[in-house]
């Protein structure tokens, strides 16, 4: 009786899609083309995933990320926090919540990105601006890219001297990524509420809850450490913060005035 059973090396050929050719690897060997192209595939396809599919899923995740930032914020950062933690050499502590399914949530610079680009649409749209003229006599949009670049390096700053201020128990990775999507989930909610009557009461609330309720509750239980410190670590990183944003935002006026 023959043997079927395929062998390591014969179990990963794939039939190429175009001459049919049993091969591995990335090319075929037979006509050069890609082994996981699709002939049938047109241009049109590949647009239309690109322009419409690939943002409707980029959209679907930032809705999921928020929800389950606000709903389960620990299970939340469990998963989020797992690779970053593996590399720090943190292990949290039994029991731990299951991980989050695999993309429905959005990496923290994508997520970030977004909710500052959703809170520009949200503003020109309601007529109120987002950012300040950080730049004078430059238009709104190159300043909204400055202040964005601002923030993301603002995270890394916050990390560092959170990372400090715990006492080192947190990684500066670890502290950023927490701003990332605390600092994004309250930009988002905070400029959708405030387009209803009273809802600035309520996205100050909820901006609360995720930049000061959501880390005290969270990072004592993954990480063992007091809130009390927790507390005074977002104090001391938020101060050191906003003091590295200004600083930032001074140098690049006086650079820009230098220039013109």
């Amino acid at each position: 009786m023959t043997d079927t059973t395929l062998t390591p090396a014969a179990a990963d050929l794939v039939a190429c899609a175009h001459c049919g050719h049993l091969d591995s690897g990335t090319y075929c060997s037979a006509c050069g083309k890609e082994l996981a192209d699709d002939p049938s595939r047109t241009v049109a396809h590949e647009m239309w995933d690109m322009l419409v599919v690939d943002r409707l899923n980029d959209a679907r995740a930032f809705a999921t990320t928020i929800g389950y930032l606000l709903a389960q914020p620990r299970r939340f950062f469990r998963t989020v926090l797992a690779r970053p933690a593996a590399r720090a050499g943190h292990v949290f502590p039994e029991p731990v919540p299951a991980a989050l399914p695999k993309g429905l949530v959005q990496s923290p610079v994508t997520f970030y990105v977004l909710s500052f680009v959703t809170a520009i649409l949200v503003g020109k749209i309601t007529g109120e601006g987002v950012s300040g003229q950080i730049i004078r006599g430059l238009d709104d949009d190159f300043n909204n890219e400055i202040t964005l670049l601002l923030m993301l390096l603002t995270f890394g700053v916050y990390g560092l001297a959170f990372r400090w201020a715990s006492g080192r128990r947190i990684s500066t990775e670890e502290a950023a990524i927490v701003s990332a999507y605390t600092m994004g989930a309250s930009t988002t909610i905070l400029a959708l509420l405030s387009t209803l009557p009273g809802g600035e009461t309520a996205g100050g609330y909820t901006t609360l809850y995720l930049m000061v309720g959501v880390p005290l509750v969270v990072l004592p239980r993954l990480y063992g450490i007091s809130r009390r410190r927790v507390f005074v670590a977002q104090l001391g990183a938020g101060f050191v913060a906003i003091v590295a944003l200004a600083g930032m935002i001074l140098a690049v006026q006086r650079l820009a005035g230098m220039q013109t």
